[in-house]
């Protein structure tokens, strides 16, 4: 689950130090670059809570597994694009495979840490993803020492791959019963993302 949030922390940065390299290869201006780096978050923030619904309605790993693939698939988009304007479309595809990631991941983390247990399992998790903002600029500036700029997408990939075969064995499946009742108008309590950004403000 903590490699699956350096999946998303690293994208956060590793861009911000091709941006010279990409901005000659593609001819791209600078409000362009803005675009490009700024729509992963964007994108990323505005489904966050979209996606929470979806995991508590139709299945918390499911969702995260389709987030990785859709991430990774982005990822290789993005590394093969020629234009800014795909680029652009790629970055926000992975902001949209970033936020179903996060949600069912908080939503997986309550439910199988409950109390006390899931307070630890916060803590570390969210101590991996300081360390993955960092290692995205590490990482981004090695991957153009040595290769080219769009190795910094390529990257993804074989890390998807893995979790994506890790969470098939490890990471077991659950759903909030009460998504159907709020649908039907009954009330219900906030969903567990909900709960913790709650707790944690």
């Amino acid at each position: 689950m903590s490699i699956n949030l350096v999946l998303i922390a690293v994208d956060t940065t590793i861009l911000n130090v091709a941006i010279s390299t990409l901005q000659n290869d593609l001819n791209a201006t600078a409000s362009e670059l803005q675009s490009i780096v700024s729509s992963y978050i964007l994108v990323f923030a505005g489904f966050l809570f979209t996606m929470g619904f979806l995991g508590d309605r139709y299945g918390r790993k499911k969702l995260l597994q389709s987030g990785i693939i859709v991430f990774s698939l982005a990822s290789l988009s993005a590394a093969y694009t020629d234009s800014t304007g795909m680029l652009l479309a790629a970055r926000a595809l992975k902001g949209v495979g970033g936020a179903m990631i996060m949600l069912a991941m908080l939503s997986i983390f309550l439910d199988v840490f409950p109390g006390q247990e899931g307070a630890k399992a916060i803590g570390i998790w969210s101590a991996v993803a300081g360390i993955g903002v960092l290692l995205g600029m590490v990482i981004g500036g090695y991957l153009l020492e040595q290769y080219w700029w769009r190795s910094v997408f390529l990257i993804n990939i074989p890390i998807g791959v893995a979790i994506l075969a890790a969470g098939f064995v490890l990471v077991p499946d659950s759903r909030d019963s009460r998504s159907a009742s709020s649908i039907s108008g009954a009330p219900s309590c906030p969903r567990p993302p909900c709960q913790l950004f709650c707790a944690l403000s």
